[in-house]
């Protein structure tokens, strides 16, 4: 007899041996999410370090440039420093050309007696 397409007197055998597919499918399904898993985790943890070696890398070129940049300013006040001192023996340099260059021997002859005096 057939009562929805399966038999009655082997009913009990047909239902073990879906209830038995599904089982191992299910099992198959449980390794395939497992193994998902493990690759995610393996992967997520590569992920992890790798943000973390870029971190530092970040962290140690901040510091770098920070160093840079005081050393920069540093450098740049030296050299304003430096300009100031050249500006001042420039003018020295033009004070002397005007006072022994330009004048006529005998101008600075009578401008060091007169001073004398």
């Amino acid at each position: 007899m057939l009562e929805n397409g399966h038999t009655v007197g082997n009913g009990h055998t047909l239902f073990s041996r879906q209830d038995e597919e599904i089982s191992h499918r299910q099992e198959e399904i449980n390794q395939g999410i497992q193994q998902i898993r493990q690759y995610l985790e393996v992967h997520v943890q590569g992920l992890a370090r790798d943000a973390e070696k870029k971190d530092n890398e970040i962290r140690s070129l901040r510091e770098e440039l920070q160093k840079a940049k005081q050393h920069s300013e540093g450098n740049s006040q030296l050299i304003n420093k430096l300009l100031g001192e050249l500006s001042k023996l420039h003018n020295d340099i033009d004070w002397y050309k005007r006072t022994y260059e330009k004048r006529s021997l005998l101008g600075t002859i009578r401008e060091k007696i007169f001073r004398k005096h």
